[in-house]
């Protein structure tokens, strides 16, 4: 009791870990690929980075690199040149790289976008390592670039092979120094609470639930789980379900997820997709279509696919659910009758939202806290990593992703390798989509960025989770079976690409792609970009992408929307990147950046549903509706402070809202009500979004007291108001006036 053992900061655990590394984008890379060249396809070649891209590359990959006066070319010795390292960081490596070649080694880090996600342009990051025994110049070097505000911006931290333990005492240590030692004892008795639940012999049945609309970081957290436990308790009976159906970004890719993620039994939505196939039918649809509703309804019927109606569970644990919009009422029963109910999140926690949908969803969330059974760390950057620190914990002898298990993990025969297998899958997919491929090592917000007095935070001072550093270890587990090469060569592909039967008709992506590009609207002068989608449009790609694979649903539509290049390219910096990645013509054609360029917003909005339509929750929509996505910048809080305007919210960079009303469409009239009187100075406007922001962040608030604080915002149609991108232009507008160019 008396006794604290600390430790000072990079005292080496073992000499290799803790040898000086950084990582950094590559540069030039468009050179030596033929992604986006119209002539360099017609010469039929196969250029360095595509054949490093289809190979078999992997993380740690050796490259050789060749120095000139002011540039360091990286070259694969399989391929050849691929790239140099970025121009804001050469002048601190040259001079180490001619002194002392031979304790430095360049290794291939990751090879990312590229058809993933709808980037064309293949991305590539690498690591510089030192490899010698006088460590100080380099580590030097390395820290003048990370503190440096334009060098900084090619850099990333390096992340060696990171324990769940590692993890969870970065995560404690953050929470520390946020919020309290008695905050962060809070946090780690949860931690040890939520094990201690999940391990206890007498909680046979368990059902781990996921969010609507399941993104890779839900369902990482419910398969990664599942897996795990059925590894060390196999006696255990485990559900997963999330009550909407798996997209095409992880349909059939993950390891045994097509029978695993299961939903609940709902005889309305039976009977809501045989009327609407009927009604399809008898109105002559296209057969794409119907074949589309009758693999809905199939599924709905599958009993592999359906929870027990009479299953009681012990115990039921909700991951990733921000928020009761995310939630579903089908999961009531099962909560109400369980004898105990955890809640693991890396969302800012809404307790009032909780609390008011209560009788409708069955979630008591004040008596998941006061059980000390809820686990919330919102600057965590994915709810994965906190399911795999959990996953770690369980049942510590017989468990393979414990870190003391090493000789364990040798034994095969000791566990069920597939589950492994399975699990790390699962918990390094939802790290990666929900990190931007292990971009992320935090929600930043802009303090994390620029301190109080203006100055640039380096990015070693900034918070720092390790996404990729767990992820390496996780995947170390599996012998090779799991990794990066896999993620980016199965995590891919959001809609489908292969030409109609027999037609020259676009495939569904290039179909999706004409949209976006012929309705999209850019304003460079304060930093915008809008991607617009109607029903009927949605409705087209759908029609050509199921042709091809019938289970595409409408979500998969707009996602592919959500994700494609068009986005990309609003969200990219073309001071950083050089060009417009779906752009064809030449860097010199291309009109100079806007003042902007590196604090980009993107939007996406679209007609979501149509009233009287099946929606994509698999009920007929009361209502119609507007979808939107919000982005900006990592550590800004613009997509947040937008999207609690459309009735949404999310991280400070990236956030959603809706609109439910009857006619609404993308050019509806819109006006602002501020506590019922409508308001149109968008100065107002937006300071009273602000000051609601500020009182909703305030940890020190209760939630009652958050809702007397805040002023009550919401949209309404009015004929004399204007639509709704035009409201989010005036208000980017009112953000770049009170956030001057950096």
């Amino acid at each position: 009791n008396y006794i604290k053992v600390v430790s000072f900061g990079n005292i080496p655990k073992t000499a290799e870990i803790f040898k000086p590394a950084i990582q950094m984008r590559v540069q030039g890379v468009k050179n030596f690929q033929h992604n986006m060249d119209p002539e360099k396809l017609k010469t039929g070649a196969v250029y360095a980075i595509n054949k490093l891209a289809n190979g078999l590359w992997k993380d740690g990959q050796v490259l050789d690199y060749k120095l000139s006066e002011k540039a360091i070319k990286l070259i694969s010795p399989d391929v050849g040149e691929i790239g140099r390292v970025p121009a804001e960081i050469a002048p601190f490596l040259i001079p180490l790289l001619e002194n002392d070649s031979k304790n430095y080694e360049f290794e291939l880090s990751n090879v990312i976008a590229g058809n993933t996600k709808g980037a064309s342009t293949i991305g590539l990051r690498v690591n510089l390592l030192y490899k010698g025994n006088s460590p100080e110049e380099a580590q030097e070097a390395f820290d003048e670039i990370l503190n440096d505000e334009q060098a900084s911006k090619k850099a990333f931290f390096y992340q060696a092979p990171s324990t769940t333990r590692d993890v969870l005492n970065e995560i404690l240590k953050f929470e520390e120094k946020d919020n309290g030692i008695e905050a962060a004892q809070k946090m780690e008795k949860a931690v040890n609470s939520i094990v201690d639940v999940l391990d206890n012999p007498e909680n046979k049945n368990i059902l781990l639930i996921g969010h609507c609309k399941p993104d890779g970081d839900t369902l990482g957290c419910i398969l990664g789980l599942k897996n795990s436990m059925d590894m060390v308790h196999p006696d255990k009976h485990i559900d997963c379900a999330v009550d909407d159906e798996v997209t095409g970004l992880f349909r059939h890719k993950l390891p045994g997820i097509d029978k695993a993620v299961k939903h609940p039994y709902s005889q309305e939505k039976i009977n809501l997709l045989t009327e609407e196939i009927a009604r399809a039918e008898e109105k002559g649809a296209p057969e794409a279509i119907i074949n589309g509703l009758k693999t809905s309804l199939q599924k709905a019927t599958d009993p592999e696919l359906l929870l027990d109606k009479n299953q009681k569970y012990d115990v039921v644990v909700l991951m990733d659910i921000p928020t009761p919009t995310r939630f579903s009422a089908g999961f009531k029963d099962y909560i109400k009758d369980a004898k105990q109910a955890i809640y693991i999140d890396h969302h800012p926690y809404k307790e009032e939202e909780w609390a008011n949908a209560k009788e409708s969803t069955g979630v008591d969330m004040k008596n998941i806290f006061n059980n000390s059974l809820a686990w919330v760390a919102e600057r965590v950057p994915a709810a994965c990593e906190q399911a795999a620190i959990i996953a770690s914990k369980l049942s510590p002898k017989t468990n393979p992703l414990n870190p003391d298990n090493t000789i364990l993990t040798m034994n095969t025969d000791k566990f069920d390798v597939n589950k492994l297998n399975a699990a790390v899958a699962a918990f390094v997919t939802g790290i990666w989509t929900d990190t931007g491929g292990f971009g992320r090592t935090a929600n930043l917000v802009p303090e994390d960025i620029v301190d109080k007095h203006g100055n640039h935070v380096p990015v070693g001072n900034r918070p720092n989770f390790l996404p990729e550093g767990i992820s390496k270890w996780m995947m170390n587990l599996t012998s090779g079976a799991i990794d990066k090469k896999w993620m980016r060569d199965n995590i891919s592909y959001d809609i489908n690409d292969e030409k109609p039967d027999g037609t020259i008709e676009p495939t569904a992506r290039e179909k999706m792609l004409e949209i976006a590009n012929n309705f999209k609207y850019e304003n460079k002068s304060i930093g915008l970009g809008v991607v617009n989608a109607t029903y009927e449009q949605m409705q087209d790609v759908l029609e050509i992408a199921q042709q091809k694979e019938p289970e595409t649903g409408f979500l998969d539509v707009q996602n592919s929307f959500k994700y494609s290049e068009v986005m990309g390219d609003f969200r990219a910096s073309e001071l950083q990147n050089g060009m417009s990645s779906s752009s064809k013509k030449s860097f010199e054609e291309i009109e100079g950046p806007g003042p902007y360029d590196e604090d980009k917003i993107a939007v996406f909005i679209c007609e979501n549903e149509r009233k009287g339509e099946l929606n994509t929750e698999g009920k007929r929509s009361t209502s119609d509706a507007l979808r939107f996505s919000f982005r900006s910048v990592e550590g800004t809080i613009y997509a947040e402070l937008i999207a609690s305007l459309f009735n949404g919210g999310g991280h400070g960079g990236a956030a959603g809202g809706q609109i439910k009303a009857d006619g609404i469409r993308l050019n509806s009239p819109l006006a602002i009500k501020i506590n019922g009187e409508t308001v149109r100075n968008s100065e107002k406007i937006y300071k009273t979004l602000m000051k609601n922001y500020e009182i909703m962040h305030d940890s020190k608030l209760s939630a009652a007291e958050k809702a007397l604080k805040r002023t009550n915002i919401e949209l309404v149609q009015d004929e004399n108001g204007e639509p709704s991108m035009k409201i989010i232009e005036k208000l980017v507008r009112e953000i770049r006036h009170n956030e001057p160019i950096k």
